[in-house]
C-alpha cells in the first residue's frame, strides 16, 4: 500500500517534488521507487493517458520517498497538449520485478495542474472629482510578463464593501488583451455619490492561452482629489443690478453661477452691517431691532430661503441642482428708520457657503455698500 501526494516548490516549470509514503510493510530488502509522470491529450481522462501516452518522466529512487523532477513543463498550456497530467510511483525490487503482488506493487494515481501564474498590476488610478453628476475614472493595467492576457472584467466597490459594481462602460471595451510586457488604459465614468469617501476597483485578467488560469488585482482611491469647484463660484451683481433702496429694506439682485458641480445647499451669513446716518438726529430712538441690519426676505432662483429676518438665509435641494448657468438670487436687509429727509450709507458683508453634491464646501465672502439719498435742503 502506498499514501501519495504532491507538492510544488517554486515556479511550476522549474522544479515539482513529488513525495509518498514507504511500502507498507516495509520490506527488508532494498526497494527502488519508479515514478512515471503522463501528460493528458485534449479530452482524455486519465485513465486513458496512462494507456495510451508515452510517459513524459520516468525516474527510479533508491529507498527514497521523495524527488524532484525539472523541466518538466515545457508549454504553453493550449490544446492539444493541456496542463493537466497524472502520476503514481511503483515499488520494485533491485531485479526490476515488482515488490509486493497487490496491484503490481503501484500506488493510487494522483493528477495535478501545472500553469503559468498571470502577474498584472493597476499601475495607475485616479478617479476625477465630480462634473456635471459623474466623476472620470482612470485605470492603467499593466502585465507583466511575457505571455498575453486578457481583462475580463473591472468591477469597483463603494467604501470597499458591499457587492462589486460592474464598471462599465470603459474605453477601450472589454474583453481586452494585453500584450506581453505591455499595458492598457481603461477610461469611463461613474455617477456621483456624496456617499463615496474612497473606491476599491477590482481587475479580473486570464490567460489567454489558458482561460482556466485567472488572477484578480486590487487597489484603492480615496479620492484625494484637486477640485476648481470654489473658484467656479461667481457672485457678483449685474450693472443694471446694483443695490436699490427702499424706505424700509436694501434690496439686491445678484446672478449666482456655482460651477458645473451639482449644489446641494446655499447658505448666506450677513457676517457684517454698518449703517451710517449724515447726522446723528437722524436715527429714531424706537427704531426695533429687528430692523437694525437683518435679512428680512430672500430668493434662490425665486425659492424662498429658510431663516428670513435673522442673519442667516439657506436653501437646501433635493436631488443636487445644477447652477452652472448662473441662477437669480434677491436679499432685502433692513435698516434702522430714520427722520423725514435724512441720508445715510450702508454697508455689510455676505459669506456665501455652497455644498455640492460631492461634499465638498466651498466658502466666499463679497462686500457691498449701498446710499441711502436725503431730501434736497
Amino acid at each position: 500500500m502506498f499514501s501519495t501526494k504532491i507538492s510544488c516548490t517554486g515556479k511550476p516549470a522549474l522544479v515539482i517534488k513529488f513525495s509518498w509514503g514507504p511500502v507498507v510493510p516495509n520490506l527488508q530488502e532494498p526497494v527502488t521507487y519508479r515514478l512515471r509522470v503522463w501528460q493528458l491529450m485534449q479530452g482524455q481522462s486519465g485513465t486513458q493517458a496512462m494507456k495510451s501516452n508515452q510517459p513524459i518522466v520516468t525516474k527510479d529512487v533508491n529507498n527514497a520517498t521523495e524527488v524532484e523532477v525539472d523541466n518538466i513543463y515545457t508549454g504553453p498550456c493550449k490544446p492539444p497538449y493541456l496542463c493537466d497530467f497524472i502520476w503514481e510511483v511503483q515499488a520494485l525490487t533491485r531485479e526490476g520485478k515488482p515488490a509486493c503482488t497487490k496491484n503490481e506493487g503501484k500506488s493510487e494515481a494522483w493528477s495535478f495542474k501545472i500553469q503559468n501564474n498571470i502577474d498584472i498590476q493597476i499601475d495607475s488610478l485616479k478617479v476625477g472629482c465630480c462634473e456635471k453628476g459623474v466623476q472620470s475614472i482612470y485605470i492603467k493595467v499593466r502585465n507583466n510578463l511575457a505571455s498575453p492576457v486578457k481583462v475580463v472584467a473591472i468591477k469597483y466597490k463603494v467604501n470597499g464593501a458591499g457587492a462589486a459594481i460592474t464598471f462599465t462602460p470603459t474605453s477601450p471595451t472589454l474583453p481586452q488583451t494585453i500584450a506581453g510586457n505591455g499595458f492598457v488604459v481603461f477610461t469611463g465614468f461613474i455617477e456621483c455619490n456624496p456617499a463615496i469617501n474612497f473606491l476599491k476597483f477590482l481587475v479580473d485578467a486570464e490567460d489567454v492561452a489558458d482561460p482556466d488560469n485567472k488572477e484578480t488585482e486590487v487597489r484603492s482611491d480615496t479620492l484625494n482629489c484637486m477640485c476648481n469647484a470654489c473658484k467656479d463660484i461667481k457672485i457678483q451683481p449685474n450693472e443694471k443690478d446694483k443695490p436699490t433702496v427702499t424706505s424700509t429694506a436694501i434690496t439686491q439682485n445678484i446672478s449666482f453661477v456655482t460651477g458645473p458641480a451639482k449644489v446641494k445647499s446655499v447658505k448666506m451669513d450677513l457676517v457684517y452691517f454698518e449703517f451710517i446716518p449724515e447726522s446723528d438726529d437722524c436715527l429714531v430712538c424706537t427704531t426695533p431691532s429687528s430692523q437694525m441690519g437683518n435679512f428680512s426676505s430672500g430668493t434662490l432662483n425665486n425659492v424662498g430661503g429658510i431663516g428670513a429676518g435673522t442673519h442667516g438665509l439657506s436653501w437646501n435641494f433635493s436631488p443636487p441642482k445644477d447652477m452652472n448657468g448662473g441662477v437669480p438670487l434677491q436679499y432685502n436687509i433692513s435698516y434702522p428708520k430714520m427722520v423725514a429727509c435724512c441720508g445715510a450709507k450702508a454697508k455689510w458683508c455676505i459669506r456665501y457657503t455652497v455644498t455640492y453634491e460631492n461634499c465638498i464646501t466651498c466658502s466666499v465672502v463679497v462686500c457691498y455698500e449701498a446710499a441711502i439719498k436725503g431730501c434736497n435742503k
